[in-house]
């Protein structure tokens, strides 16, 4: 890592874990807040508390770390919505029989009039002998650029990233990117859906999860952006992954590149469980 990111990443965090406050507490405006130089204690509570033991981690220290990036960073999630799961297409013929399709959608109830979907695109394989350890990532440019399969739906699009193909008829675009059969071959499942169908990424975007699910538990100072609705997004491909008997909900791993591979801390930090994460170049200069 450079040595300007990392002494960026130090001050930010070091100016977080300084707040002399509780989580009960009214948190300073970001301006307010003093600046600190030293890499923070990761195990002292923001009032100088040591953190002794895996309980006092779990009920002291993670709240506070959890308050401290939606205040500052992400801005505050809203919680899982009414769910419901519907197969759309299952096909076991890909690869050469190799992987099993599924196309899921997850229909997210948000009010009495609102509902927003997600298709979910999950690739399993089909010589394991029990539940497949599974990869979560969000793709840029469609379910269908990952592999020329034919059995993949197409999902129009109002906004489609800069460096999508506009033509979005043509599948398997991004498929060495992807190296989706190699995932399949070394025993993984891959769930993925198109960061669109989440949330655009753009700041005015009428379309996304966002603006259907303005919840007021926060200020304009806090609202979720972008990032962080890609987050909760892999939340609730998570939620339909802990329902699905081929895969492995104990190893359960989410991924991405650039900015799609910010959106992993969030997991991390609100869900409880078995989460791995592995991000791929998470470029400094797209963080959150």
């Amino acid at each position: 890592m450079y040595t300007y990111e990392l002494n960026t990443l130090i001050s930010v965090c070091g100016v977080l874990i300084f707040l002399i406050c509780s989580c009960t507490q009214q948190l300073p405006e970001f301006e307010e807040l003093p600046e600190v130089s030293e890499l923070p204690d990761p195990f002292m509570l923001l009032d100088g508390t040591p953190v002794d033991s895996m309980r006092e981690w779990n009920e002291l220290r993670k709240p506070e770390l959890k308050k401290l990036f939606q205040h500052y960073i992400y801005g505050y999630l809203p919680p899982a919505p009414e769910m419901n799961f519907e197969l759309i297409h299952q096909d076991s013929t890909l690869f050469d029989s190799q992987a099993t399709y599924k196309e899921i959608r997850i229909d997210l109830i948000l009010t009495e009039t609102v509902t927003h979907h997600l298709n979910l695109a999950l690739f399993i394989p089909n010589y394991r002998k029990q539940p497949a350890p599974v990869f979560v990532a969000l793709n840029k440019c469609g379910n269908h650029t990952l592999t020329e399969f034919a059995g993949i739906s197409i999902s129009e699009r109002k906004w489609l990233h800069a460096r999508c193909n506009k033509n979005q008829s043509e599948r398997g675009s991004k498929r060495a990117s992807w190296a989706l059969e190699n995932t399949i071959k070394r025993g993984y499942a891959l769930a993925t859906v198109a960061v669109g169908d989440i949330d655009p990424d753009q700041d005015d975007s009428k379309d996304g999860i966002r603006e259907k699910y303005n919840h007021t538990d926060s200020d304009s100072l806090t609202k979720w952006g972008t990032i962080a609705a890609w987050a909760w997004g892999i939340h609730r491909i998570i939620d339909y992954l802990q329902t699905d008997s081929d895969i492995d909900t104990g190893r359960i791993c989410v991924t991405g590149w650039s900015r799609r591979g910010k959106q992993h801390y969030s997991p991390l930090l609100w869900m409880n469980g078995s989460i791995w994460s592995y991000p791929i170049n998470p470029v400094p200069a797209a963080w959150p």
